[in-house]
């Protein structure tokens, strides 16, 4: 890919990362995970830091697979509970093999707000 075109593949990612809205999750008896700002803030940033052009395409590459994941898993793999700056996280990770890709998905629910998409990677990541 030239340069020109990883910054289309960028921008498009963040244009249909916006479209997703929600989706209702079995896992979390039908409960909407959302697609918000922080997953798509997550997907480009982590912490303060900007993620390689390299890693930004690889996570919107994986985008598309995160509803699909979300709408069929009936159960996620792990949880995790942290206190950071006087708030409690909440993290749910699922897991799935498509195409023989292994794919982590993270959901994150901050307090009594919302569960969101807050990541995506492959087997590289994990």
């Amino acid at each position: 890919m030239t340069q020109d075109e990883i910054q289309e593949f960028i921008k498009n990612g963040h244009e249909q990362y916006k479209k997703l809205g929600y989706v209702e999750c079995p896992a979390f008896r039908g409960e909407k995970v959302y697609f918000n700002k922080h997953g798509l803030r997550h997907l480009v940033r982590k912490e303060k830091k900007i993620r390689s052009i390299y890693e930004q395409v690889r996570r919107f590459r994986l985008l598309p697979s995160a509803p699909f994941i979300l709408e069929k898993q009936n159960q996620f793999q792990s949880n995790k509970i942290m206190l950071a700056g006087g708030k409690v996280l909440y993290f749910w990770v699922f897991c799935k093999t498509i195409n023989s890709i292994k794919i982590r998905l993270i959901v994150r629910q901050v307090g009594k707000g919302r569960k969101h998409f807050f990541s995506i990677m492959d087997e590289v990541d994990i």
